[in-house]
């Protein structure tokens, strides 16, 4: 029972912050904080309020700019304990690029959903050297009216098979394809 409560996030929480209001009741106790805290604030507020050689307004200033230096460096260590573990996992937005039809594939994603497109910008890629190779289209000799689309790499000499559809039928089965990947979330199985 109580591993179950422990795994829920929000009675795991609760019962920590329980743990630490306990303790904080129990140490004031022993350790009597109120009394410190006031006496601080009611010092700080008295040396405030005195005068001092140096201007006031000078501290101010320099407390401010210490204030923010310390800020700024506990914000970078923020940063780097709490974000980075985020963006070491892996993300949708992330997957751009898989291998369709024997041929390399890298694109843009809109991830905003701002554009016409959610997936645009696409490129293809020998799946051998990674030289950008283009699409020769030609019209099919035994189906009129169709199309059949071939690529060649001119760094390996690489020549891929015809494919049998126009070259925007064919961005258009791999913008299919990788949407598929996306719903189904098997982009994280990518090679």
């Amino acid at each position: 029972m109580i591993k179950k409560i422990w795994k829920d996030p929000v009675w795991s929480k609760l019962i920590v912050l329980l743990f630490v209001a306990l303790a904080g009741v129990i140490s004031n106790h022993y350790i009597d904080w109120w009394n410190s805290c006031k006496s601080f604030i009611s010092n700080f507020y008295i040396y405030l309020r005195e005068t001092s050689e140096i201007q006031n307004w000078i501290l101010i200033l320099v407390s401010l700019i210490a204030s923010l230096f310390i800020l700024l460096i506990l914000m970078k260590l923020l940063y780097k304990i709490f974000v980075k573990k985020q963006e070491e996992k892996p993300s949708y937005q992330n997957y751009l690029s898989d291998t369709f039809f024997n041929i390399k594939w890298h694109w843009k994603q809109d991830v905003w959903g701002m554009g016409v497109e959610p997936i645009y910008d696409m490129y293809t890629l020998c799946s051998n050297c990674e030289y950008q190779i283009y699409p020769q289209e030609k019209l099919d000799a035994y189906n009129p009216g169709k199309y059949t689309v071939s690529f060649y790499c001119e760094h390996c000499n690489t020549t891929y098979k015809d494919i049998p559809f126009s070259f925007n039928e064919l961005k258009h089965k791999v913008i299919l394809k990788i949407q598929h990947k996306l719903r189904t979330g098997t982009w994280k199985n990518k090679p």
